[in-house]
Formats: C-alpha cells, structure tokens, sequence
C-alpha cells in the first residue's frame, strides 16, 4: 500500500482532453499543445486517432517532456459532429480513463477545449463520475453560432442521455438557485446548445480567448433560452478567465532554422494560413495592385497556404502577379522561425459586422505573430479585439481597400525611408484623410459602381461558378456600399493618403483585378451562410 501511494503521487495527476492533438495538423490542436507547454507541467493526454488528416512531427521535441501518457482513442471520425460521433469517443474514453483510474487513482484536475465538441462531453462525464476533480473549459469561438451568426442545430437524438443530464442538474444543490427547471427537451436539444450548457453550469473554471467573445456566447445563450436561468450571467462570470492563445519562448521560434529563401533586397510581406468566406483577401490584393510603380518594385508578398491552386488561379491576372509567391503550408514549427525573417506580418479579422453585434473572434495566428518580434499588420473590423491590440504596429478597416493603400505605402515608406519617388527623407509628412471627402468621392460614383455590379461577369472555371450566386453578391455589396456610406466607419489617422481627392481611386477599386478575381471567395461565403 505504501508502495502503491509512492507511485500515485509521482504520477500526472492532470489530464487534458483534445480530440485533435499533435501530430495531427490542427489549429486547436495545436493551441492546446501550447497550453501545456505555457503551464510546464506534466499531464496525461486522451485524443482521438484520425484519418486523412496531414501529420506534422515538429512539435514533438517541445511537447513530449510534458506528456507522461499519452491515450489515443479509435471512436468513429467525422467532419460532422453529431451524437453518432461523440456518443463512443465518451464510451471508449471512459474506459480507459477508468484504466488509467486503477493505475494513478483519480486526476486533480482535467483541460477540454472546444471546437470540436467530443473534448467538453467527455470531461462532463469524467467530472460526473469524479466530482472533486476541477474541470477547466475552454471555448475557442462560440459553438452555438457559427461565422455568419446562424444557430448550430445539431440534434442530439437520445432521450436516455438527455434525461440523465437533467436529472444530474435537478439534484446538483449548486444550481438550485439557477432556476433550471426542465433544462433539456428532448426534442428541441441540439448538441452544441449541450456544448456549452455543461461547461457553463458544471466546469470549475471557464477560458474565454478574449472579453468580445464571452459576452456575446453568454448574451446569445441566454437570449436562446429566453432569460430562463436566473442569475446565470453572474454564475458564468464568478468562474471564467480571460486568455488569450499562449506566446510560446524565443526558444521556440529559434529551435528550427527555416530553409526558405528570402530575398532581403525587397520589403517581404507574409500571409498564413487559408481564405474563406468572411476571412479573405481582397484588402490585401487592391493595396498592393494600386500602390506606386517604384514601391511595387520593392516588396514581395509570400503567401503560405494549403490552397495554392485555387490562390494561384485567383492572382493569375492581377498586375502584381510577380511579386506574389505562393507556397504550401508549412510545419509548425518552419512557420515559427519563418514568422521571425519577414518584415511585415498580415493577419485580418473575420468580417462579422452584418452577422453579430461584437465580434467574437481572435485569429490564433496573432499570438504567434507577437511571439516572433516581427512588425505586424491587422486587416482589423472596427471595435474588434484585433482592432484594439497595441502591439500591432500598423492597421487598416477591414473591407476599406483605400486604408489598406494608405497602410501598405505608409509601411514601404518606414521600411525603405523614401517617398514613393525613391527620394529620401527622414521624417515623412504624413497627412490625415479626409473622411468627409472620401465619402463625397463615394456618393458621387456609387451609381457607376453599382452600374459595373450589374454588368460584370466573371469568367472563371466551372468548379467554382457552380457556388457562385450573382445576384445575391449583387445586393450583398450594393447594400454593403450604401450602409458603409451612412455609417462612415474609416479612422485613419497618421497615414500618407495617395490622390483621394480625385475619383480615380474609386474608379481603380472597382475596375482592379483583385477587385474582379477575388469574387469567387466573395460568393462562396455567402453561398454557405446560404
């Protein structure tokens, strides 16, 4: 017995659930591995093994000396998570956790991160079982509602589990106060209302990845349930934390030396990671189409992504073509050490502003951008947590293309100390926009605009016209147009204006390459919000 207790107590006594982890290429698998080296502790780890998912080994040499254990389950794989999934992942983890159980007695604490879902009910579950364990919740984005404010109903289709939930939250004496009468119908319960449901009412301790994010998932919950839970917002607050993603050690960065060639001649600009919907590209193109001759000569735009196909074939006209150079993804840590060689990092917000009434979102990239020491520019939607960080040095409005010129020459400017002439000088006159006059210029041109909306077409390959939606895209951006000119949103300041006193810069924007050839991923957004 004395033997067995010496064991116990030198054994983790910290659990994390992860349904993706290391090796597997995952973002939140990744953030979660940043955890546990941010805490230095050593733990034990349960995941699920996955099909047809790209490996990336590099972490290992920084993770492995805080993972004793390592548990991978075999329960059913899915891009969809729906009860058929998550029902044996809690099955077969529960198992062996009861294995492990008998080995080193019961966890002090457990970590389970969402998304995706299986993590939180299979904490729920060992919570249950093991009631003096600590469990510690962490949501990454909201799980109710997805990118373009729709709800998430997937329903949970199984009315023995739900009567078991409702029965462990009627006889829970902490929430008697919470006014939970029939907290579940079995009919009406969906998976991810059930997702945040059981960390918020039985988790310890709640993570949030920024303050806009925590007040919308709560505002959202409670207005779902229509204010059914007495004192809920107060209950939620006495236990979360705001985190945002770990900054990894210099070391980190350091412990890899990148192979890519960078040619210093230039100003390199960098941008990780994929395109969709809400999150794209057209800021970035339009600036570097219609910024001078002579700066166009001396920068280059690195992209690194898994669809270079598809970017390829979208730049293929544009002006700025040769300066754009594509690549694949790369290992986690090659990205690291790459995000330490480029003078200008990109990272843009999610555009949420017709979907929610904050913006929820923290693009995980940033916390490795700061990490690197490198200078950074945000694509940031007013308001948003991107918008307020301090650290980014240079910052343009989301969707607000002439901001993004302004950015890109006011950067070229500081890096090369000369005018878009080539003439140098050591304290540039920078002039601030005229917001009034530029919404004048946009007035004046709206009918033209939206006369090209009408009659432009696109001539691009077939796989992506079959999810275009023309004349949902036309209205979207006519009604985008006319709600940007009411709202007048543009804050610029500090920042070279280049000829906006003219409407030739509208006549640029929209007649522009990047303009017309980023459409596709315009229209896919929409044609999933759909």
């Amino acid at each position: 017995m004395w033997f067995f207790k010496m064991v116990n107590e030198k054994c983790s006594k910290d659990l994390i659930i992860s349904y993706f982890f290391p090796e597997y290429v995952d973002t939140g698998g990744f953030v979660v591995a940043k955890r546990i080296i941010e805490n230095g502790k050593k733990v034990d780890v349960i995941q699920n093994h996955i099909e047809n998912v790209a490996l990336d080994n590099s972490l290992n040499d920084l993770i492995n000396e805080y993972v004793e254990d390592k548990i991978v389950l075999h329960a059913y794989d899915a891009e969809k998570w729906e009860w058929s999934v998550i029902k044996p992942f809690i099955e077969e983890g529960m198992v062996e956790l009861n294995n492990q159980k008998s080995k080193k007695g019961v966890y002090k604490s457990i970590y389970s991160r969402a998304m995706p879902t299986p993590a939180h009910f299979l904490a729920f579950e060992y919570k249950t079982q093991n009631p003096d364990t600590k469990w510690t919740a962490e949501f990454s984005d909201p799980v109710l509602f997805d990118n373009y404010g729709k709800e998430r109903n997937t329903k949970l289709k199984d009315e023995k589990y739900i009567k078991k939930v409702n029965s462990i939250i009627s006889q829970d004496v902490n929430l008697k106060e919470m006014n939970l009468n029939s907290a579940l119908d079995s009919n009406l319960t969906s998976i991810e209302f059930l997702c945040e449901l059981l960390p918020f009412l039985f988790a310890d301790k709640i993570i949030f990845t920024n303050e806009n994010q925590k007040k919308l998932m709560i505002n959202k919950f409670l207005l779902k349930n229509k204010g059914n839970f007495k004192n809920f917002k107060q209950f939620i607050d006495n236990k979360s934390l705001i985190k945002p993603q770990p900054i990894l050690k210099k070391s980190a960065y350091e412990s890899i030396q990148s192979k890519y060639k960078i040619d210093n001649n230039y100003i390199n600009f960098a941008y990780f990671g994929l395109f969709y919907g809400n999150r794209n590209f057209e800021d970035v193109f339009y600036a570097f189409e219609n910024i001078s001759p002579f700066f166009k000569s001396k920068c280059k735009l690195h992209i690194f992504t898994s669809q270079t196909k598809f970017v390829k074939r979208a730049t293929s006209d544009l002006k700025i073509k040769d300066n754009i150079i594509i690549n694949k993804s790369r290992s986690f840590l090659d990205f690291l050490n790459l995000t330490t060689k480029f003078d200008v990092l990109i990272v843009t917000d999610a555009n949420t502003e017709d979907y929610f009434e904050i913006n929820p979102y923290l693009p995980s990239k940033l916390s490795d951008y700061i990490g690197s020491g490198s200078d950074i520019w945000g694509i940031c939607e007013l308001g948003s947590i991107l918008d307020s960080n301090e650290i980014i040095k240079y910052k343009s409005r989301l969707g607000d293309y002439i901001s993004s010129k302004v950015v890109v020459n006011k950067i070229i400017q500081e890096k090369l100390n000369c005018n878009e002439n080539g003439e140098e000088f050591n304290n540039p006159n920078l002039t601030e926009v005229n917001t009034q006059e530029q919404n004048d210029i946009l007035k004046s041109n709206l009918n033209e605009v939206i006369n090209y909306l009408k009659k432009r077409n696109i001539g691009l390959t077939d796989d992506l016209n079959n999810v275009i939606n023309l004349n949902h895209e036309k209205q979207f951006y006519i009604n985008k147009l006319e709600n940007d000119l009411k709202s007048s949103k543009v804050q610029l300041n500090d920042q070279q204006v280049m000829n906006l006193k003219s409407t030739e810069e509208i006549d640029k924007m929209v007649n522009s390459s990047s303009w017309k050839l980023t459409k596709p991923l315009r229209s896919i957004g929409q044609k999933i919000r759909k």
